[in-house]
């Protein structure tokens, strides 16, 4: 077995000048998921890509990257019980919507941030305790004391939570099309937080063959070269259903690891 070297650095959404060229929206204000708040290093800037373009690998491109819209204020892993409003205390979206029709509407935002809120009723995920010890998501006894502490006109955020609330009552919503409710935003306390857009996966990345062999311009594999994860572009087309990316990395991972004595990179 001949001795190969496996790239698995991850993709570019650490990129800020790369990924601007896909999206120039995605300015340096836009930070990744993997490091939110900027309180850590994030290594996600393409040198592994780098890399196997200059031992002549060829790259995908076209498929661009995707956008989390849920990794603030956000405290449910499922559609149906919380909303979306802007700085004015009205929803701007379809809050079920697909990931790339969620971040489209948030990147129109005067500063690409939003308030998302739920109530009592319904079921958060591990993340709420935490989020609340550290300030992310905060608990108000009432709608008005809500919107104070958001800065936002009481009466303005009231008749967005009636006009939601008659939404979900009738299982769907005129103004935005929405029509996957699990109940009314209703029982306090209400629980809400300030969210923003993340930069989540790139989709562009090193081109690979289906053993996971990095190939040249030319199709063809370079000997001794493999890819795996991240890295790896046109796994998924333009979109990435949510845990797919760790599917792509074992399976990959194991295509890439089981073809001769390897070296990390």
């Amino acid at each position: 077995m001949s001795e190969a070297v496996v790239i698995a650095t991850g993709g570019f959404t650490a990129n800020v000048p790369a990924r601007m060229k896909i999206d120039g929206r995605l300015s340096a204000d836009i930070h990744t998921s993997a490091n939110p708040y900027v309180l850590l290093w994030d290594g996600a800037d393409g040198d592994g890509i780098r890399l196997a373009q200059a031992l002549g690998g060829a790259v995908t491109e076209g498929f661009g990257l995707q956008l989390l819209p849920i990794g603030g204020g956000r405290v449910l892993d499922y559609a149906g019980a919380d909303l979306y409003v802007n700085d004015e205390g009205r929803r701007f979206v379809n809050e079920a919507a697909p990931r790339r029709e969620l971040a489209s509407a948030i990147l129109a935002l005067p500063d690409k941030r939003f308030w998302v809120i739920t109530d009592q009723q319904s079921r958060k995920n591990a993340t709420l305790g935490p989020k609340l010890l550290n300030g992310i998501v905060k608990k108000s006894p009432d709608i008005r004391s809500m919107a104070r502490e958001m800065g936002i006109r009481p009466d303005v955020l009231e008749r967005t939570i009636a006009d939601y609330n008659r939404a979900a009552d009738a299982k769907f919503d005129p103004e935005f099309g929405k029509s996957v409710f699990t109940q009314r935003i209703s029982e306090p306390p209400f629980y809400w937080g300030r969210e923003r857009i993340y930069v989540h996966t790139t989709l562009d990345g090193i081109r690979t063959d289906h053993q996971a062999r990095v190939l040249d311009r030319s199709g063809r594999p370079i000997d001794g070269l493999f890819a795996a994860g991240e890295t790896v572009g046109g796994v998924f087309g333009k979109d990435r259903l949510g845990g797919m990316g760790l599917t792509n990395c074992i399976v990959m991972g194991r295509m890439a690891g089981g073809c001769g004595r390897w070296r990390k990179v």
